[in-house]
């Protein structure tokens, strides 16, 4: 297998050209990340037209209306995408979700926050990863993807395991821009082979996929969507596209941001499931329940596992299973949506491996509303320690709702004698106004 250094100058020097000419103007704030002296290209060649009931959570970032970028759905109203594509000063970019079709149909938002990775530097460093929180919600029946936890991707992401990527980008370098999404299967190798192509370069937070002999790969336009596999009924993301020398030439392997290494930080902003090595047991459950206690108010992301009644159900709805006064997806109740949950099996009975699963278990009770973790919580000191003169005895110890405090989930706050709990990560979301299903905050009720 060859280095990546190029066999011939004049090789080099008409790809290097090509690629310069395939490339939007960077005015246009679509990033041309560097590798060495080659353009590393946001890389789909020797695919498929996709299927949209198959690829629903996939996005389009956009400048203007211009497709450069592409990214997943996860959470309720956030984008996974790479960091090189939001990197580079521009103005946060446009979102078209809804639709595989680049330029028409679906819903387009703009991008309220962006949260890049703060390991990454550039792309063939590493954490190649951000966050786009959107300023609305799309359809909700929309897919939304799971990240991999360390049993699925002990599962489905070994070597020679086949993976599948997804974009607009080219069919190759300087080639055609499709108006369709494409879609192509590659297989995974291991991070020791892909140092072969690309020496010193790799490292734990890369994943790599493709063939040896090339023909198959992402290409210009595709970075920053998805590498996904499927796992027991379930998609889950497995890697972003980032960076790889040129468009799949034989010994250059694409390369990509594994996702289950910043699940956790993932996490720290959405809710969403996995991302983590193991469950961890609920108070309130029986002998044997896992993971999070179904509760009224709860929103539970499609795949989540809960227990009710010392029983697991997973739920199936694409989106979120969620439960309020009038309308209910109590797991083994005959109220709407009956379908809406799967059983998994008894407390104890063995088959609730799975990670748990609330991603955003709004409960009412006091621990969660009294171990607010979030260190920008306690750096608005100045509203909590006022807050007990403005409520009653409920009320006590419940800081103020203060416009600037970051809040993530489970943080209480009180706001004209009423206690609302977040849901998720949130800043500047009036609880008064952002309150109920599918809200960043549960109200709670009065505190006076």
């Amino acid at each position: 297998m060859k280095t990546p250094l190029r066999s011939s100058l004049a090789a080099f020097i008409a790809l290097y050209s090509a690629t310069l000419a395939a490339q939007p103007s960077t005015e246009l704030g679509i990033p041309k990340p560097v590798y060495g002296d080659d353009e590393i290209l946001p890389r789909i060649v020797g695919g498929i037209p996709s299927r949209f009931s198959e690829r629903s959570y996939q996005v389009s970032l956009q400048s203007g209306t211009s497709h450069f970028c592409g990214g997943a759905l996860i959470g309720k109203d956030w984008v996974l995408t790479a960091a090189h594509c939001v990197d580079n000063g521009a103005p946060p970019p446009s979102v078209l979700t809804g639709t595989h079709l680049k330029n028409s149909g679906g819903q387009r938002f703009e991008s309220a926050q962006v949260i890049i990775h703060p390991d990454y530097r550039r792309a063939p460093e590493g954490y190649d990863v951000a966050l786009l929180k959107l300023t609305g919600t799309p359809d909700l029946s929309l897919e939304r993807l799971q990240l991999a936890d360390n049993a699925v991707m002990g599962a489905v992401a070994n070597p020679g395991n086949t993976v599948t990527i997804s974009g607009w980008g080219r069919f190759a370098v300087g080639g055609d821009k499709p108006d369709n999404l494409y879609e192509v299967d590659v297989p995974l190798v291991s991070n020791e082979t892909c140092s072969l192509s690309y020496p010193g370069k790799i490292n734990d937070s890369m994943i790599c996929a493709g063939l040896e002999e090339g023909g198959k790969d992402s290409c210009v336009g595709d970075s920053g969507g998805p590498m996904v596999a499927d796992y027991q009924g379930q998609t889950y993301s497995i890697g972003i596209v980032s960076w790889g020398a040129g468009c799949a030439e034989p010994n250059y392997y694409g390369v990509y941001a594994r996702t289950q290494h910043i699940a956790d930080w993932v996490r720290q902003y959405v809710p969403v499931t996995g991302g983590s090595s193991s469950s961890s047991s609920s108070s309130s459950g029986g002998s044997g329940c896992t993971g999070d206690a179904y509760v009224v108010g709860g929103s539970y992301l499609n795949g989540g596992v809960v227990h009710h009644h010392d029983i697991h159900y997973r739920c199936l709805v694409k989106g979120w299973c969620a439960s309020t006064a009038t309308w209910a997806y109590e797991p083994g109740a005959g109220t709407y949506w009956t379908n809406a949950w799967e059983l998994v099996g008894a407390c104890g009975a063995g088959s609730s491996s799975s990670s748990s699963s609330s991603s955003s278990s709004s409960s009412s009770s006091s621990s969660s509303s009294s171990s607010s973790s979030s260190s920008s919580s306690s750096s608005s000191s100045s509203s909590s320690s006022s807050s007990s003169s403005s409520g009653g005895t409920a009320c006590v110890g419940l800081a103020q709702w203060d416009t600037s405090t970051i809040y993530t989930n489970g943080d209480s706050v009180q706001k004209n004698g009423v206690k609302y709990t977040a849901n998720w990560w949130s800043q500047n979301d009036d609880p008064e106004t952002n309150s109920g299903m599918w809200q960043v905050w549960s109200n709670n009720g009065s505190c006076l």
